[in-house]
């Protein structure tokens, strides 16, 4: 299991400045070199760090232009520094607040800060600062499932009954997951030799009502399921309230609740294949109050039978709705529906394909 413990680093940029022209004998000062991204996914987050000089901790530099000489009247230009950073990372402006470049394609360069210009006739020979700014640096994870609900809906009891040989942190109160925990689901090949496929499942810390809105930090954490494959929502069958000052809300509100966050903060991600766990059937008449959420589901105008503050106004049609209780690993299937899901998604996938478990999975943390 990988723990997600730091998401965000803050740099300052400062690119080559450009070389000193040479008035006299109209010579050209060298460019500054730029400043790169390199999205890799074999790239850990921290290591980003250990790129740096200590003495220049958490700066970016590229080395400025050569100036014109007597005897060299074409200045040399500035060498280009290169990052490498993990795919899905995404550049903010720390002054501005927006983003610069989303870095999500594997093993691209993104032009992040660019030389100042040499000097020469058209700037009076004077070589140009290159940019500098402050940006942040944000971690977005690229796994292939993420799991998504309030506290104590069960999701990481649920990832130990996927993957019930990874040590994961459970305890019988809310907010037990802190921070974003990515362990990785083995199958058996139906054929060949070559090992286990495996995909990865991001438990999330619990969402509260208005994450889309960033309370209790829900921008930080919704920010992870964005490149997911597949998002499973994880509802307590017997209902949930955060606090004895808070609504009790029931598993049929939590679902709604859950699709109007989503909604909310990206309705893009309404279009990725979705399952709802309605999870701790083995509860005393949860398996009653799971079947009327399932039945509820049914009805086309779904939304219409909650309370108005519970309405999404774009429903979701779950791929598929299961009855779980994960502390006994009663999961109902869900290995299999993952594994039939991803294929699905990915039909040109094989055993050529480099969908196994990573030697390494530096690029998770």
């Amino acid at each position: 299991m990988t723990v997600v413990a730091i998401d965000r680093f803050r740099f300052n940029v400062k690119a080559g400045a450009g070389g000193n022209g040479l008035a006299r004998y109209n010579g050209v000062g060298g460019d500054g070199g730029n400043i790169y991204l390199h999205a890799r996914n074999d790239v850990q987050f921290k290591r980003l760090l250990k790129q740096l000089d200590n003495a220049d901790l958490q700066r970016m530099r590229a080395e400025v232009g050569a100036a014109a000489t007597q005897t060299k009247l074409i200045g040399k230009r500035g060498q280009d520094t290169v990052f490498k950073v993990p795919t899905g990372v995404e550049v903010i402006n720390a002054d501005t607040d927006t983003v610069i470049v989303r870095c999500n394609t594997h093993d691209k360069r993104y032009l992040l800060a660019k030389g100042g210009e040499g000097g020469k006739s058209t700037n009076n020979f004077v070589g140009q600062l290159g940019e500098q700014f402050n940006i942040i640096l944000s971690l977005k994870l690229r796994v292939d499932v993420g799991l998504i609900g309030f506290p104590n809906a069960g999701k990481s009891t649920l990832l130990k009954a996927l993957t019930p040989k990874k040590k994961i942190h459970i305890a019988n109160y809310p907010f037990t997951t802190t921070k974003p925990q990515v362990c990785y689901l083995k199958y058996d090949q139906d054929v060949g030799d070559d090992g286990l496929f495996a995909m990865s499942i991001a438990d999330l810390p619990g969402l509260i009502e208005g994450a889309h809105l960033n309370r209790g930090k829900g921008h930080k954490f919704l920010k992870h399921v964005e490149n997911a494959s597949i998002i499973i929502f994880v509802v307590d069958a017997t209902g949930f309230r955060l606090s004895e000052d808070s609504t009790y809300r029931t598993a049929a509100e939590t679902v709604g609740l859950l699709n109007r966050e989503l909604e909310l903060y990206d309705s893009s991600l309404l279009q990725k294949p979705i399952v709802l766990c309605i999870n701790k059937t083995d509860l005393p008449n949860s398996e009653e109050k799971a079947a009327a959420v399932e039945e509820m589901l049914r009805e086309k105008d779904w939304p219409k039978l909650l309370p108005e503050d519970c309405r999404p106004q774009n429903p979701i049609v779950f791929r598929s709705i299961l009855k779980t209780a994960a502390r006994d690993f009663r999961l109902n299937g869900l290995q299999e529906l993952l594994r039939e899901v991803y294929f699905e998604l990915n039909p040109m996938a094989s055993d050529d394909y480099d969908f196994f478990e990573p030697r390494s999975k530096k690029h998770l943390t």
